[in-house]
């Protein structure tokens, strides 16, 4: 991900919360559907249903967190109250 695609990016795609739980897993998802999932790899470490929906929600609150805190910087930026620290973690954002 470039920061540039950071507000497009679907960060709770079921490939998402796989790839979050082994990062090399070898697996194809049709439709965003986490009932017709295809591991290719047989799914060695037995990634589960649970475990699955469970981090798509964790990516979803991590997230929302990180837009509203660019929200946020994006009000201070506008009345002038943003430090310089906050403008480079803005900028870091913005690409």
């Amino acid at each position: 991900m470039t920061k540039n695609e950071f507000d497009s990016r679907n960060a709770t795609s079921i490939i998402e919360a796989i790839l979050a739980l082994k990062d090399d897993a070898e697996v194809v998802v049709d439709e965003d559907n986490v009932d017709m999932i295809t591991w290719v790899d047989d799914n060695p470490t037995n990634i589960t249903r649970e475990d699955i929906l469970a981090k798509q929600v964790e990516l979803k609150a991590a997230y929302d967190s990180k837009i509203q805190h660019v929200a946020t910087l994006d009000a201070k930026l506008a009345d002038d109250s943003i430090t310089f620290t906050e403008l480079k973690e803005l900028m870091r954002f913005r690409g």
